[in-house]
């Protein structure tokens, strides 16, 4: 008789239409777009299933930070509490090196407040605002838009003073996200490597960015509170002295 012959399968899993997410996936589940190789028995490879296993881990920790910074919202936590909630998950999800949230007040041109996370961050200085207008904060309010900026390469929509403060921290790579709500600019979140650890990805600038505007509206929702509580305190001083 002649001799069966063995064979590989490769086998590639769909993406899926919708982004619903599931309670979660279940043991053996692969991520969508997982490529799996399957011998003649069905069972799939270890390094395989491994690598798809770890793809979705890392799925299903970006959403339940998602999901955990949308209930402190729910939780009526107290406006610096949230946003310093955002940067310590941030720190958490991406394994960063430092994480910098400056919230600025674009009508005044000034910074309003520092929320700092992670190793050594408060090595993370004070910066004003004509100089963040210089560097990548101005950058990606300008245009709207997060950005990713490689390490151990000069950036030229950085200024020199700009440039210079960077290097004293370390050049790695840097991820840098607009917190907007509709029109209004309500500051940036700055994402640091460590020098060497590589480079930020599409799916990290994602993630910033989907935080940052879960943090713009915070700060919107928290404006709006303080407007309507002092309308209505001023209303009510009017009624007494009738």
């Amino acid at each position: 008789m002649p001799k069966r012959r063995r064979c590989r399968v490769n086998i590639t899993i769909p993406q899926m239409a919708t982004r619903q997410v599931s309670s979660g996936p279940a043991p053996d589940a692969l991520a969508p777009g997982a490529v799996a190789r399957l011998d003649e028995d069905g069972a799939a490879a270890p390094e395989s299933l491994e690598a798809a296993l770890e793809t979705t881990r890392r799925a299903l920790a970006r959403t339940q930070a998602l999901y955990r910074v949308s209930s402190a919202q729910l939780a009526s936590e107290t406006l610096d509490v949230l946003l310093q909630r955002v940067v310590d998950t941030m720190v958490e999800v991406l394994s960063a090196w430092r994480v910098h949230m400056i919230a600025l007040d674009m009508e005044r041109q000034v910074v309003v407040g520092n929320y700092r996370g992670g190793v050594d961050a408060e090595q993370l200085l004070d910066i004003d605002f004509e100089e963040q207008m210089e560097g990548l904060a101005g950058w990606t309010i300008r245009h709207r838009q997060a950005t990713i900026s490689p390490g151990g390469v000069r950036d030229l929509r950085e200024s020199d003073r700009v440039h210079d403060r960077r290097a004293t921290y370390g050049h790695g790579s840097m991820l840098v996200a607009p917190m907007l709500y509709g029109e209004r600019a309500h500051g940036i979140v700055a994402v640091l490597k460590r020098p060497g650890d590589g480079e930020f990805d599409q799916s990290d600038l994602e993630l910033v960015s989907e935080m940052a505007s879960q943090a713009a509206m915070a700060i919107e929702s928290t404006e709006i509170r303080e407007a309507l509580r002092a309308a209505r305190d001023e209303l009510e001083e009017r009624v007494a002295l009738r």
